[in-house]
């Protein structure tokens, strides 16, 4: 069952390792698809409207979604943690650094999702339909883009170096653990009388 476990652990750290986030970056903005080649109703629509008026909603509904994809990838980012902290507790016997360290992962996405995802998304809503934002407003925005960048960073990090010891540390075991139970003389015991 350890070797399970750990194959469960080691599969679970190095795939999040490997997350779509970078995926959702890439194609959140990207709204060209729909753009190139839209349906004769939304043809019709854009002509009628303008794209002076049309571009800055756009924006806003694809920022929208972002927001969504940001904040469900934070809620699955516990779970994973959670998950990857449980079993490390209870289905391996590895030591205490990387049970340490999975804890320690918790930690920072938890701290990500509840005190950086939604100050990201409360300043990228000031900056929905504002052409030109205050430089305030955008030193705000690059602060916390630049903070959400570290603790994924810092994530990363930290399933790789689980995913590392999980391949290389050898089970924490006892020297005794493997023989029978009733056997009491040992050579580093003293003898026990029954």
């Amino acid at each position: 069952m350890p070797g399970e476990s750990r194959a469960c652990c080691g599969i679970v750290a190095g795939s999040w390792t490997l997350d779509a986030v970078g995926s959702i970056a890439e194609c959140q903005f990207g709204g060209e698809p729909a753009a190139a080649a839209p349906s004769a109703d939304a043809t019709a629509y854009m002509k009628k409207m303008g794209p002076a008026q049309i571009s800055p909603l756009a924006f806003y509904l694809a920022s929208e979604q972002n927001r969504s994809l940001f904040q469900t990838w934070g809620e699955v980012q516990i779970v994973l943690s959670i998950l990857l902290f449980l079993l490390i507790l209870f289905g391996t016997r590895l030591g205490k650094v990387p049970l340490a360290m999975s804890l320690l992962l918790v930690l920072v996405v938890v701290g990500e999702r509840v005190l950086v995802t939604p100050e990201l998304q409360v300043v990228g809503r000031m900056t929905d339909f504002t052409l030109d934002p205050s430089r305030r407003v955008r030193m705000a925005h690059e602060v916390l883009g630049y903070g959400y960048t570290v603790t994924e960073t810092i994530r990363w990090a930290l399933c790789a170096m689980i995913a590392g010891l999980l391949i290389w540390q050898k089970s924490i075991r006892s020297v005794d653990s493997g023989d029978e139970i009733d056997v009491i003389d040992k050579s580093h015991y003293r003898h026990i009388n029954r």
